[in-house]
């Protein structure tokens, strides 16, 4: 606990070994990732993490590509998902749901990840806050010049300060049958 009585804890997973995280509940506590094996999550929720790291999912270093699906990601305090700029970190992130996260209003978007070779969201809903008028939707860089490829798809991001960024070097990019609505903050 820190000085507030907040909660700031983290289960990292380090090693050379998949691991399959299901029907688990994350509440006031993330998952660190510093692995080289692939991290699989399914239908798990995360909530009200603190922000004791980066992201409520957060991948501190490249892997194997990883799976990340039917999640739910609400109230936590910065993104629900994220990487470290130098971790290139291909993954899957499909059919989650994103409600209302990075809540301490920071210019954090609800998915903050570095461009990989592929990274793949499909089918995902990203809803914002209007009263948190500093945080996006989707944030994908790619300041390192990593191989990228990304396709977006069926996605429905709303109400968040813009709907998706991609930046740095050249990636190929595919966004397709997304729904974009009222994405206009700042």
């Amino acid at each position: 606990y820190d000085n507030s009585g907040t909660l700031n804890a983290s289960v990292r997973i380090e090693g050379n070994t998949t691991t399959n995280f299901n029907k688990c509940e994350f509440y006031c506590v993330g998952l660190e990732l510093m692995t080289e094996g692939a991290t699989n999550v399914s239908n798990c929720t995360f909530t009200y993490h603190s922000g004791s790291s980066a992201a409520a999912l957060f991948f501190i270093s490249a892997g194997a590509p990883s799976t990340i699906e039917n999640c739910h990601f609400e109230s936590c305090a910065k993104a629900a998902i994220g990487s470290a700029a130098n971790a290139s970190q291909p993954m899957t992130i499909k059919s989650c749901t994103f409600n209302m996260n990075s809540t301490a209003n920071n210019n954090i978007p609800q998915i903050n990840i570095t461009a990989a070779n592929p990274l793949v969201i499909e089918g995902c809903v990203i809803q914002g806050n209007p009263d948190n008028n500093m945080v996006g939707g989707i944030g994908i860089s790619n300041f390192a010049g990593f191989d990228a490829d990304i396709t977006i798809s069926d996605c429905g991001i709303a109400e968040n300060r813009y709907g998706i960024g991609i930046v740095g070097s050249a990636a190929n990019i595919r966004i397709k049958d997304c729904a974009l609505i009222d994405n206009r903050y700042e």
